[in-house]
């Protein structure tokens, strides 16, 4: 929301659906009128007001959620990962092409200016052709969401589609962005916590 509004955009220009009452103050201190803050995502989409819509919800949801979105005939922004399974994805793909929408997943990383020079060499050829690649990405979990206890928080729930391949798939998204398509990949899988 704070992103939205940054943007230009007007608290009177966003409708907000979120079942949790805590995230529905949030939105009301943010200055958005309360007729626009709902707890049901069906009402919202029923109003008509909008042309697009932001996917922000446990990643188990995305699916049907968007199906939703794309039903009401909006266009979407999805929060990654777009989902849990292929399923759910050929029934998204059918029904966005179905509706004629456009849909993006938010890899933000791809926006930093970094990834953004890191791109531009690698296709300018200025630090040669590359042939192997090694990421990384860790977060000091309290401090990651510091409002609410990750321990709770749904990335820590694989029921909701939590889980660091999911959750944190940002670095595929990125190696895809430098070097093109994906041909093999090997990773190590190892509990370091009680999560």
């Amino acid at each position: 929301m704070r992103n939205l509004l940054a943007s230009g955009l007007s608290p009177e220009q966003l409708t907000v659906a979120d079942p949790r009452e805590d995230r529905r103050k949030e939105v009301l201190d943010l200055g958005v009128p309360g007729p626009n803050v709902l707890a049901d995502r069906d009402v919202a989409l029923a109003r008509r007001t909008h042309n697009g819509a932001i996917v922000a919800t446990p990643t188990a949801l995305h699916y049907d959620d968007a199906v939703a979105v794309a039903r009401a005939g909006l266009h979407l922004m999805i929060e990654k990962p777009l989902g849990i399974d292929l399923e759910g994805y050929a029934r998204l793909s059918a029904e966005i092409e179905r509706r004629g929408r456009f849909a993006f997943v938010a890899y933000c990383y791809r926006f930093h200016g970094g990834a953004q020079k890191m791109r531009s060499l690698v296709a300018d050829g200025l630090i040669g052709e590359p042939y192997y690649a090694r990421g990384e990405m860790c977060s000091y979990l309290p401090a990651w969401h510091p409002y609410e206890d990750y321990r709770e928080f749904y990335m820590a729930k694989k029921a909701l589609g939590g889980g660091t391949l999911l959750d944190q798939s940002h670095i595929f998204d990125l190696t895809r962005m430098f070097l093109g398509e994906i041909r093999g990949l090997y990773g190590i899988s190892l509990r370091q916590s009680h999560l």
